[in-house]
């Protein structure tokens, strides 16, 4: 059956889907570059619980350590002796300051234009990827520690503030973080041990009585940790605001032990699957840690991080702070833009948080 179109209507009507295909999906492309499902840090920390700082070569913050007993039980026509005793010590960290940027030569700009020719937006997948780089960085040092108290220029991550248990004994005995004498913050946890986390090896995830069980060690952390506010001083912190981070391996084994506990499943085979709850704290299986669940200073750890005693505090003027377009030294047809942040993390009260891991004689998480 002959067309009714003629050539020219149908080379209009091919360049019509060209110039579809390439103008207005210009933007669009399929970003697979990062591996991870979800990164934690920068939501969490950027986000939600920056703080700006006006000032300062460091950040210092005073903590009562222990509290001056001047009172005394007396009788008629007597006194108690006076005294008084410096109970105020001051915990410090450096400023850490990450750096990135993006650039490009003045020939891929030009030869990113027009309307056909032009495939994607150079600039914004420069811009883009700058980002990607940062989000990785900001969650791989989120979750680890500098190498010793010399590097002065890695963020403070939880292996810093919540080091493993060094033998496995419950209770509140965090030790300092390896390659740290002085403590977190300067603040030997030996000194100061009312500054040490709750810490522990589990070895099954069960809820028997058996030493080593998950649950009752996990309803320990939280209880043991409940502290509340007694006086009402200033403090630059909030009560209570838990998350529980752990790996897809302790998680999966929880999941495990609530469909063994529930005869109700119904037709999901997967029923309790990221739904695990615990005193109504949820657990979220962090994807880097699902990727990196055991290093030296980590076996499958359960986090569970006070959120109302953790803060970023970031210089202020320096909080990604844009610097503008400049020529690259020594490189007249190539231009640059930075990216700064100054900031830090620091873990106000660790007694409030805990950590978990897996004991030495098991390989992995599994369900009793």
């Amino acid at each position: 059956m002959p067309s009714d179109l003629t050539l020219q209507q149908i080379e209009w009507i091919g360049q019509t889907c060209h110039s579809y295909l390439i103008d207005r999906e210009r933007r669009a492309y399929v970003d697979v570059a990062l591996p991870y499902q979800d990164y934690v840090m920068e939501r969490e920390l950027l986000k939600k619980k920056r703080r700006t700082a006006r000032g300062g070569y460091s950040i210092k913050f005073p903590v009562v350590a222990q509290y001056h007993d001047a009172g005394a039980w007396v009788p008629m026509w007597h006194q108690d002796s006076i005294s008084t005793s410096a109970n105020v010590v001051w915990g410090e960290v450096p400023w850490v300051h990450y750096s990135n940027h993006y650039a490009w030569d003045r020939m891929e700009v030009l030869a990113n234009r027009g309307q056909y020719e032009r495939l994607i937006d150079l600039m914004g997948l420069k811009r883009d990827d700058m980002k990607r780089a940062r989000r990785a960085a900001y969650e791989e040092a989120g979750w680890n520690k500098p190498a010793d108290s010399t590097d002065l220029l890695k963020v403070l991550g939880f292996d810093y503030w919540l080091a493993k248990s060094t033998d496995g004994t419950e209770g509140f005995y965090g030790p300092n973080p390896s390659g740290f004498a002085n403590g977190p913050a300067g603040l030997d946890r030996d000194t100061y041990d009312r500054l040490r986390h709750y810490v522990g090896w589990y070895k099954k995830v069960a809820d028997n009585q058996d030493a080593g069980d998950f649950v009752p060690m996990f309803r320990n952390c939280l209880h043991y940790t409940g502290f509340r506010k007694q006086v009402n001083s200033p403090t630059p912190t909030t009560d209570f605001d838990y998350q529980i981070y752990t790996t897809i391996h302790v998680l999966t084994a929880l999941e495990w032990l609530c469909r063994s506990q529930n005869d109700n499943l119904g037709r999901d085979l997967a029923r309790f699957a990221n739904e695990v709850v615990f005193m109504g704290h949820r657990f979220e299986a962090v994807s880097y840690l699902d990727n990196n669940p055991v290093t030296t200073t980590r076996r499958y750890p359960v986090f569970g991080v006070n959120w109302g005693q953790v803060q970023i505090y970031t210089l202020s003027g320096m909080s990604n702070v844009e610097s503008g377009v400049m020529r690259a030294p020594n490189m007249h047809n190539v231009w640059v833009n930075f990216f700064d942040s100054v900031f830090q993390i620091v873990m106000l009260d660790p007694r409030t948080c805990f950590r978990l891991d897996l004991h030495t004689d098991e390989t992995t998480p599994t369900a009793a």
